[in-house]
């Protein structure tokens, strides 16, 4: 019997979910804002990665899901590891525009039904839209961590404030 296919839920739905200023959390904007190059590569002690690895992370499976959503096929992620990737504190600017542009191109999609219905890939089971919230999902998890880091290195609240409340 052939697997169901899993459908999107409604633009309306996709966008609430995805409009930070309703969320209880520190939008990324904000969450990233402030914190240097220099301060982003630390790592505080007893932690696996720094903020800009925790972000670099958040950005190589974005990246991944959008170019595997437009039709490339990609060679499978053999480890955990090859998903976090070294970051120079000089990159640590380019990896902030990129996150911000690529939460932009899920707002993107969340606009158009007809993009959310589709198959997130040829002969793919589960529409668009499911994994647009599912990757935000994963992308809102990893960002808990980067504040927890910054929290660890004496580096919070970003200027404007970090709690939503």
């Amino acid at each position: 019997m052939p697997e169901e296919f899993i459908q999107s839920p409604s633009s309306a739905a996709v966008q609430f979910m995805l409009d930070e200023q309703r969320g209880g959390f520190t939008p990324f904007e904000r969450a990233l804002a402030g914190l240097s190059g220099e301060e982003a590569v630390k790592r505080p002690a007893g932690s696996p990665h720094s903020p800009a690895e925790v972000l670099a992370h958040i950005v190589f499976w974005q990246d991944r899901f959008f170019r595997a959503s437009h039709g490339e096929t990609l060679e499978r992620v053999e480890s955990a590891a090859l998903g976090w990737p070294s970051v120079t504190a000089a990159e640590w600017d380019g990896l902030v525009e990129r996150c911000l542009a690529n939460l932009e191109r899920y707002r993107s999609i969340a606009r158009d039904q007809a993009e959310l219905d589709r198959p997130v890939a040829e002969g793919k089971r589960t529409a668009l839209g499911v994994n647009v919230v599912t990757h935000y999902i994963h992308d809102l998890h990893h960002l808990g961590q980067l504040i927890l880091l910054r929290r660890m290195l004496g580096a919070w609240p970003p200027p404007g404030g970090g709690d939503t409340w």
